[in-house]
């Protein structure tokens, strides 16, 4: 199919800060330069992240109208009948389904990506998940999904083998096309100045469980108590275990040491800047964060 006949809709929870939406700004990068036409529907809106970036790029974005589950689908089904889009690929766990039950009012191509362990059973320990919810949206996952996508992108072959074992997919539906990054060029190496003594380490993530922070803070605590002179930086937006998180450094006089950064825009250059990449996550898609740490 030529490029003037492809016309793609891309779907997605949101163009916050996480991997996901990154990689999804990289591709959308990649259409413009192909001059492949393609528009996006957000279901949130996000102030933190790479939607104001993407909105600047003049990338034709659109926020679809809160109607509640079964109206949004509706109002997806009608925009994808009106614009005759060749392919949908939604991305991420709210705009999959959606996206899958408008495919039982109109018939059009869905290409999905998976892009996290979401069963793993490290996610049994993160005491914020309600378990029995949990299996309710695994049983509409699986429905849905054998149905209402007709294939499916995974970014890696653990990813793929995940959801084989969890929701019975056919291996034959999945493609495994790994995600990237374009190398981080040391433009900064002039502005650099490697400690002597003291070590710099960064983390890269949303303050999360699956994130794992609260072992990297015990691990200072560790490195502390030995004697050890270092910072580490984290960076990211705030998240549900962010109260835990500046509880332990508070109440363990790690202040020196531990600083939340938040999200920043300017990572290729904190990362450059940096001894140690730090990746403590205890379950992951890919983290984009440990592809761009390696382009660093």
């Amino acid at each position: 199919m030529s490029n003037n006949k492809l016309k793609i809709l891309i779907i997605i929870d949101s163009l916050g800060s996480g991997g996901a939406e990154r990689s999804t700004e990289v591709l959308c990068d990649y259409l413009y330069e192909k001059d492949i036409p393609f528009q996006i529907i957000v279901l949130d809106k996000r102030n933190v992240g790479v939607q104001t970036r993407m909105l600047q790029k003049g990338y034709k974005i659109s926020f679809l109208e809160k109607r509640g589950f079964l109206g949004e689908v509706r109002l997806l089904a009608q925009i994808i009948k009106k614009e005759k889009f060749s392919l949908v690929h939604s991305i991420l766990f709210r705009s999959n389904l959606r996206t899958r039950c408008a495919k039982f009012i109109t018939n059009f191509i869905h290409l999905e990506s998976l892009v996290n362990t979401t069963y793993s059973k490290e996610r049994k320990l993160d005491k914020k998940v309600n378990q029995t919810a949990l299996k309710f949206f695994k049983f509409c996952d699986k429905v849905t999904a054998r149905k209402g996508v007709d294939h499916f992108h995974s970014i890696t072959e653990t990813v793929k083998t995940h959801y084989i074992n969890e929701l019975g997919l056919n291996p034959e539906k999945i493609t495994v096309i790994f995600r990237g990054r374009k190398p981080i060029l040391s433009n900064f190496a002039d502005r650099i100045e490697l400690p002597n003594k003291e070590v710099n380490f960064i983390n890269v993530g949303r303050h999360e469980f699956q994130k794992g922070q609260i072992f990297l803070l015990e691990a200072a605590k560790i490195l502390k108590e030995e004697g050890y002179s270092f910072k580490i930086r984290i960076y990211g937006r705030e998240g549900t275990v962010t109260p835990v998180l500046k509880d332990f450094v508070e109440t363990r006089n790690l202040g020196e040491y531990v600083t939340f950064e938040g999200y920043s825009t300017n990572i290729p250059e904190r990362l450059l800047e940096s001894d140690i990449f730090i990746f403590p996550s205890l379950y992951e898609g890919l983290g984009g964060a440990l592809i761009e740490a390696q382009a660093a």
